[in-house]
């Protein structure tokens, strides 16, 4: 009987393996020639699912760019929205890899080097830049929290369209106000995401 139960087990587990193989590989199947990278990660899960990796070239990528969802996983990632100068918008990506293909493909901000953490960003400052975006990713929606920042960067838009942001409007309290809970979310997440840190590095 013993016998009988562990080679059951053995097979429901051998069973489950080969499903959650599947799994993946139609995953990577659908995802494969959409990934905008040469991430060595990719190619060797490519190969281990026996799948012949595909890389977009430059022309392929920026379609991909314009026309997919692809650029609001990427912010979710990487990216961030902010106020600079109190009435100045921005739209930031600290991702090197592909911020030329990004920039070619949207026409859309400039790519500089920040010698604060020696790496690069690619920022949309200007109203009708970030206007763009703010349509991209209401067309794909983003999966996190970020999604609230497109709502406040839309509401945003339209108080610095209608003059709210001048300290003469009658209206100025509700751009400092919007501001100010904008900024102060972001500081709320910022110390969130230094107590994960800092608990899972002192583990």
């Amino acid at each position: 009987m013993g016998i009988f139960i562990n080679v059951l087990v053995l097979k429901l587990f051998a069973f489950a393996l080969q499903q959650k193989r599947n799994f993946f590989q139609k995953l990577l199947g659908r995802i494969n020639g959409k990934l905008l990278t040469t991430s060595k990660h990719a190619l060797q899960l490519c190969t281990h699912f026996y799948l012949i990796p595909i890389i977009p070239n430059k022309q392929e990528s920026m379609i991909i760019i314009k026309n997919t969802a692809w650029l609001s996983g990427l912010f979710d990632a990487e990216g961030h929205f902010n106020v600079m100068n109190k009435s100045t918008l921005g739209f930031h990506i600290s991702k090197k890899e592909n911020l030329e293909y990004i920039y070619d493909a949207l026409q859309l901000g400039h790519i500089r080097h920040d010698s604060s953490w020696n790496g690069w960003t690619y920022s949309i400052t200007d109203k009708e830049g970030i206007r763009h975006m703010l349509s991209m990713f209401n067309k794909h929606s983003l999966h996190t929290l970020k999604q609230i920042d497109v709502f406040t960067f839309s509401r945003l838009l339209y108080f610095i369209d209608h003059k709210y942001h001048l300290k003469t409007s009658p209206f100025a309290h509700k751009f400092t106000n919007l501001v100010s809970v904008f900024n102060k979310r972001l500081l709320k997440l910022s110390v969130m995401s230094f107590k994960i840190f800092y608990f899972k590095g002192s583990e």
